[in-house]
């Protein structure tokens, strides 16, 4: 096995508030604009607290060490801010890491943003050109491959326009195309391809899989699409305030990653208000559960505190362990003016509807006029379905299951 395509040793990067020449220039005139208004904000003569936040540092990354190989395509999530998006920007050497190293071999094509690599006064084919030549190629080999990326692109009709004129999707779609068919050997890619619309998505994900199985690119591609990430990366990096939080297979980080956001859900918890004090799942006998069985008869729990006194709206959704939405319900005008105090709602929950494997519960709780509480992670629970479909070893791609009694005609 030859060399890693990318090495990266204890990478870390830190911004000083306030500093200038650690931001690109977008970003450099908007802290200068943001400095200015400060100042006239704050005219008190030697103000100790504002020296002290402008001097302050933030680590976006601290001590970042992983390789990647040759055609592997690797998977980054994380909460926004977790520094993902500034470690694809030192890789793509937009910005200078404050410590350790990152070594990439060959070309580099990086989706991080709406327009990265154009520029908004040229046309369509002028970029295509024009990025073509920044990645090494010839004007013949990007003819060559010409009009594979307009097809792809569905730009077509507005390939000779300024793509400053172009829609956002527009923007995306031939950037990707672009950075997809010039053949770099090391493609970034961000949450950029959520702008497009859904048929396009799934046209780029398929085309992310053929580049690095059968091209043999690498590939680091960001998402919070945590079933694209589980579908693309048999490798999945987890990041967490600036942080290496683990290097496994998908099911494990995305794991880990729902376990971590749970546990800072519960640390910034409203403690005053109307809000949830608990959410559970329990059996007819009022035994609470965690694993549940296809057949089992199940509430679902909410221990709401109400601090003022209103007509309350409550609603959830039910999460699989992919981030993809199965179940919805809200309480709309049907709860009645609670008193003050502790209070229990229940329903029961069908989860015979449910497919075998981990689910997560998020809701909110809110009136006419305000919401109390908004939460991601309300509660989790796991549902076994035992029948002799699973036993067979068939497994259902249904989001949602029903029992169904077939009759011969």
């Amino acid at each position: 096995m030859g060399q890693p395509v990318i090495e990266v040793e204890n990478l870390s990067k830190s911004y000083r508030l306030g500093q200038i020449g650690a931001r690109t220039l977008r970003e450099e005139v908007s802290n200068i604009w943001g400095r200015v208004s400060t100042k006239r904000a704050n005219k008190i003569p030697g103000d100790k607290e504002t020296a002290k936040n402008h001097n302050e540092l933030f680590w976006a990354l601290q001590n970042v060490s992983f390789t990647l190989e040759q055609g592997e395509v690797l998977g980054l999530i994380g909460k926004n801010g977790a520094g993902k998006s500034t470690l694809l920007k030192i890789l793509s050497r937009i910005t200078e890491p404050t410590n350790g190293i990152a070594r990439l071999r060959g070309r580099v094509a990086s989706l991080l943003e709406v327009g990265t690599g154009f520029h908004p006064d040229l046309t369509g084919k002028e970029n295509i050109y024009l990025n073509g030549a920044i990645l090494g190629m010839t004007r013949k080999e990007v003819s060559q491959r010409f009009e594979e990326i307009v097809d792809f692109s569905e730009v077509g009709p507005f390939i000779d326009t300024p793509v400053k004129r172009y829609s956002s999707g527009m923007y995306v779609r031939l950037a990707f195309a672009v950075a997809a068919h010039l053949e770099p050997e090391i493609l970034l890619v961000d949450e950029v391809l959520a702008v497009g619309d859904i048929a396009f998505q799934k046209k780029c994900l398929g085309k992310i899989g053929e580049v690095s199985r059968g091209e043999g690119r690498s590939i680091i591609f960001v998402s919070h699409n945590l079933s694209s990430i589980k579908a693309l990366c048999p490798r999945v990096l987890l990041m967490d305030d600036g942080e290496l939080a683990c290097d496994t297979d998908p099911v494990s980080a995305i794991q880990e990653y729902h376990q971590r956001l749970s546990k800072k859900e519960q640390g910034v918890r409203k403690t005053t208000g109307n809000r949830f004090q608990k959410v559970y799942l329990t059996d007819e006998s009022d035994s609470q559960l965690a694993m549940v069985h296809g057949d089992q008869k199940v509430l679902l729990n909410f221990d709401i505190v109400v601090e003022n006194s209103s007509s309350l709206n409550l609603g959830f959704t039910i999460f699989n362990d992919e981030d993809i939405g199965i179940l919805s319900s809200c309480a709309l005008d049907s709860i009645e003016k609670l008193p003050v105090g502790q209070h229990t709602l229940r329903l029961a929950l069908p989860t015979d509807l449910l497919p075998s494997g981990a689910y997560r519960i998020e809701g909110a709780l809110w009136d006419p006029y305000q919401v109390y509480e908004q939460s991601d992670h309300l509660a989790r629970f796991n549902v076994v379905t035992e029948n002799t479909l699973e036993m067979s070893g068939f497994k259902p791609k249904g989001l949602v299951m029903f029992k169904s009694a077939w009759k011969l005609q």
